[in-house]
């Protein structure tokens, strides 16, 4: 941006996070206009403009084609990165044996783990009788999540972004050592607008899950006003809508 700015080129900032971070505060005083993904951003200036996060276009087939729910079964889809996946396959399953039995038989999980704990995590389900499908990546997570009762992830901008999209309430858990609290202030977006839960990582433990998850499955009319309140906050039209704003400086 400082190498443009030298070379005389008009310069604009896009925001993914629910605060501005620091490199982008730095370089706000110096650019033409500042796009952001949630409608309050923090230390953006009152000219920046909600365009919303992209999102990828296997997005946008999964809320074309989004199934008709289960009332049997409980879907819970369980998505993390490598800290993300460490940390929920040491939590959730411990949480789930927690659960009352009958809960136990309508569940259907999905969830990421780590190559090493995917034996143990699968050991647990089965003892259990849960349905579960486990990998340490799965390349159709959009279509997985929309499919989905309720997600249980970090709160990256870019998952936010995806999950509001196709309407998934939420469990978040945000990554505890970020800087500047950007994937806790993402999460409380969602949690304000009605549609999800929070947890810090340190709070995070299998009782308090299970305990929250016996609401959520006992209470699943609730859910239905929870992705309407997260689609409320969606921006399935961010990359056109980026584009668009950016010719306006051309």
């Amino acid at each position: 941006m400082i190498a443009a700015k030298l070379l005389l080129k008009k310069t604009l900032l896009h925001e993914q996070n629910a605060v501005l971070g620091r490199a982008n505060r730095f370089l706000i005083s110096f650019v033409k206009g500042v796009a952001t993904s949630f409608f309050q951003t923090k230390h953006a200036s009152n000219s920046a403009v909600w365009i919303g996060n992209p999102v990828r276009e296997s997005v946008h087939v999964a809320m074309a084609d989004r199934p008709t729910k289960n009332s049997d079964q409980f879907h819970i889809c369980i998505v993390g990165g490598s800290q993300g996946a460490k940390l929920f396959s040491e939590i959730i399953p411990k949480a789930i044996e927690l659960l009352p039995q009958d809960l136990q038989e309508k569940l259907m999980i999905t969830q990421q783990c780590r190559v090493e704990q995917l034996s143990g995590v699968e050991k647990i389900y089965k003892k259990l009788g849960v349905k579960a499908t486990l990998e340490s990546f799965f390349s159709d997570m959009p279509a997985r999540l929309s499919q989905a009762d309720l997600a249980i992830c970090r709160s990256g901008a870019s998952t936010i972004a995806e999950l509001t999209c196709l309407g998934v309430p939420a469990i978040f858990v945000p990554l505890a050592i970020s800087k500047d609290n950007d994937q806790g202030e993402n999460a409380q977006a969602v949690v304000k607008a009605g549609g999800a839960w929070v947890f810090k990582e340190k709070e995070f433990t299998p009782q308090k899950l299970a305990e929250l998850l016996v609401k959520i499955i006992q209470n699943r009319e609730s859910l239905e006003s929870m992705r309407q309140a997260a689609r409320s906050i969606a921006k399935p039209d961010a990359a056109e809508d980026l584009a668009n704003w950016l010719e306006t400086f051309l």
